[in-house]
This record gives structure tokens, C-alpha cells and sequence, in this order.
């Protein structure tokens, strides 16, 4: 085997000139400090609560970077002030603690690092994958209850994120968090009737916090042609499994090992949806597949009750404002008419909330009476403003007792 995997990497840990324990590198990185919360726990006062950090890069080698402690991290006697690739048989010192890495096999060939870590478009493979282990060979990592707390933590944080662009992202992020352990996520749509058009990335793609990788993101094909097929979440692997319900990927011979998995998160007309993640190979199981689709669940359910919060939203405001509309409407229709020479009842109901219709009577100084009906274009406020203006408008022409010709061309100008 050419490659590195992160189970073949580790730390022999000593302090004072004691060896105390050994710990194997996993996963795509590793936080080391004082809180008992963090990945390798060294337990004294002056290491800092979060020391350091450990992550793996796309080629099978670890780095090691200082995160900000108060008396910093040595590699071999030197202060770190920049991320270093770490080397067999590097120490790493820690206040009282001498992390010594080792590596049991061969490193894989480095190659030049391509700047930047974040882009817009991908390449999609179609070559044929390389056995490299088999992935029923590995242990599945357990999932536990602090899988499902952070699942619901991470549906209120969504129902607190207005907008969906944001919404997409923290999808994305949760799959790539310590405790998910993904290498790298992006969302984007595929045409469902063609599979072979390339993706279309929703957002910049999402990498495990500094993952180094000096290529575009491949996208399996494979992959994506069996979630367009089966319109339900799929996962595969480069490596070779025995599970049937585990794909075979298609990714060239000279990557790692890796699972990737794929979600659909909507199906609309002939475009889908989805989110596509990236994992060291043995989180290539069903039961890894089955978290990410419960996060795309709650995604859709927090999205879902996003529409319904807008909708309610806009309902509240169009009630308020026709309520507004009315109470003008009920003030302008004339109440206890009373005449000398005539009898008037006034009947009016709107056929819906508020109508766009006005009656009214006014008795001018020269004992004539007027009576309009106007039909008022539109509805709800719109509708009541003009309607109010008409009542203006015809109050104070009775009362200049003009002639009703002309009243009436005021009123239609």
C-alpha cells in the first residue's frame, strides 16, 4: 500500500522523562490541551484549555499548528509560528509533555501544495477506482449520543439562520466538525434527466478546519449517478467492500482512501438538490450515511418551517393591513342619516375582507341631496386611501353646490 492511512500515525506521549501513554492519530484532526473535551487531554495548568492542533492533509501526512496558547508549541526545540508538516520521529513539546510522532510504514511523496483552499468549480471523475483495503476490514466508528445532541443543536442554530445561503453552509460544516469527522463538503444541483452535466455548486466547497489540498475537489460520478437513480441517500468507497449496499467509487488509483457519500435535499421539476461529503474510508458505513441523512433532515425541516415563519409573517401583515383598510372603509360609510324630505337606509358588505366600493350621503346648503355609489379599483389599503380621497373630494363638491355635470366629471378625473 502507497498510502498513508491516519491509523498508522501516532503519538508516544511522556512528561518528566516518563513515557505515560500512546495515542494513534484518526480521523481528518485533533485538538491537544489542558479540557478534558479536547481530542488528546494533557493535564496541567499551564497548557492551554485548546494548545494545539494536529490535522491530516489530502496526502496522508499530519501537521501540527499552535492555536494561539499563551507559551506557544515546539516541533524539535523550535516555536512553531506557522503550520509544520510533521516528520518520524519530530517531537512536539507542550509545556511539561514530549508528543513523539512516529509513522509505521512508509509516507506517501509530498507534492507542491496548490495555493488556496477554497473553489468554484469541479472535476468530476470517471476513472476506474484502485482496490486499496477493504473497508469491512475496519472497525465502523461508534455513533453515540453526542451525534444526535449536536444534530439537535444544530437544527436550533438553523431555526436562528434567516437566510438559506447561510442555511446550505452550515449543513456543509456540520459533516466536516470534529465530531463528524468529514474531510471536505459541498452543496449543488444536478440535472436530473442528464447525469453527465457537470454540477452546479451552491457554495464554495467546505474543508475540515485547515485541510490542505492542492487539487479542485473530484466529484464521483459514480456516485452521483446512483443518487439521481435512487433518489435516496447513497455512499461509496474506493476501497473494496463486501457490503453491497456500499458503492464502488470512481476516483483515480493515486487518491486515498476515502467514503463519500451523497443526500438528496430537494427534488424539484428535473433538478435535485444535494449535499456531497468526504470521509476517511472507514466512515464509509451505513450507519455514517444514516447521520448525514438526518442532517439533511432537519435541514429540510428547519427550511420547511422557515417558508411556513415567512408565510405567517406576510399573512399577519396582509390581515393587519386589510383590518387597517376596514376600520377606514366602516369609518366613511354615513351612520343615522337623517333627512327632513327622504327616508335612506344604507346596507354594505364587502363580498371579501374589504371591498373597493364607497357609498355615501350629503345634504348641500341649497337642500338638495346627493347619493354616489363609486366603484373603487383594486383592493385592501390601496383601495381605502382612494376610497377616502373620494370621500373628500365628494364632501367639500356638495357643499361648493355645483352642478352635478360637473360634479360628477371631478369625481371621474
Amino acid at each position: 500500500d502507497s498510502m498513508t492511512q491516519a491509523a498508522n500515525c501516532f503519538f508516544t506521549i511522556s512528561s518528566q522523562g516518563h513515557t505515560t501513554r500512546q495515542v494513534s492519530l484518526t480521523g481528518s484532526q485533533q485538538i491537544i490541551g489542558r479540557s478534558p473535551e479536547v481530542d488528546i487531554t494533557l493535564p496541567d495548568q499551564t497548557v492551554s484549555r485548546q494548545h494545539a492542533e494536529v490535522y491530516y492533509d489530502a496526502h496522508g501526512q499530519w501537521w501540527v499548528q499552535d492555536l494561539n496558547s499563551r507559551n506557544g508549541t515546539l516541533v524539535n526545540n523550535q516555536r512553531i509560528t506557522e503550520d509544520h508538516l510533521l516528520q518520524p520521529n519530530d517531537t512536539v513539546a507542550i509545556e511539561q509533555f514530549q508528543l513523539h510522532y512516529a509513522v509505521e510504514g512508509d509516507l506517501p511523496e509530498r507534492r507542491a501544495q496548490r495555493p488556496g483552499t477554497h473553489h468554484t468549480s469541479l472535476n468530476v471523475s470517471d476513472e476506474p477506482t484502485g482496490p486499496i483495503t477493504r473497508l469491512d476490514a475496519q472497525q465502523a466508528p461508534p455513533i453515540d449520543a453526542n451525534h444526535l445532541q449536536t444534530l439537535i443543536r444544530f437544527a436550533e442554530d438553523l431555526l436562528t439562520t434567516p437566510t438559506h445561503q447561510d442555511r446550505l453552509l452550515k449543513l456543509a460544516r456540520i459533516l466536516i466538525s470534529k465530531l463528524y469527522h468529514g474531510i471536505s463538503a459541498i452543496t449543488f444541483e444536478l440535472d436530473i434527466n442528464d447525469p453527465d452535466m457537470p454540477p452546479i455548486p451552491l457554495i464554495e466547497p467546505q474543508y475540515a478546519h485547515n485541510w490542505r489540498s492542492d487539487e479542485i475537489p473530484y466529484i464521483s460520478r459514480t456516485l452521483l449517478r446512483g443518487v439521481i437513480e435512487h433518489q435516496s441517500p447513497v455512499i461509496a468507497t474506493n476501497t473494496d467492500s463486501a457490503d453491497d449496499s456500499v458503492m464502488e467509487l470512481s476516483l483515480a488509483d493515486d487518491k486515498q482512501a476515502l467514503a463519500v457519500l451523497a443526500c438528496p435535499i430537494t427534488i424539484n421539476d428535473n433538478v435535485m438538490q444535494v449535499l456531497y461529503a468526504t470521509f476517511p474510508a472507514e466512515y464509509g458505513t451505513v450507519e455514517w450515511l444514516a447521520l448525514a441523512s438526518l442532517a439533511v433532515e432537519q435541514y429540510k425541516q428547519t427550511n420547511t418551517a422557515w417558508i411556513a415563519r415567512k408565510q405567517a409573517e406576510q399573512q399577519a401583515a396582509m390581515e393587519k393591513e386589510l383590518q387597517q383598510a376596514s376600520n377606514i372603509q366602516n369609518a366613511l360609510i354615513p351612520m343615522n342619516v337623517q333627512l327632513d324630505d327622504a327616508d335612506i337606509a344604507i346596507g354594505f358588505e364587502p363580498c371579501k375582507y374589504v371591498g373597493g366600493d364607497y357609498v355615501d350621503v350629503r345634504k348641500a346648503s341649497d337642500g338638495k341631496i346627493y347619493l354616489t355609489i363609486c366603484d373603487v379599483c383594486g383592493k385592501g389599503m390601496q383601495a381605502a386611501i382612494v376610497t377616502a380621497s373620494l370621500h373628500a373630494l365628494f364632501h367639500t363638491a356638495v357643499e361648493s353646490t355645483l352642478p352635478l355635470t360637473e360634479l360628477m366629471t371631478r369625481f371621474n378625473n
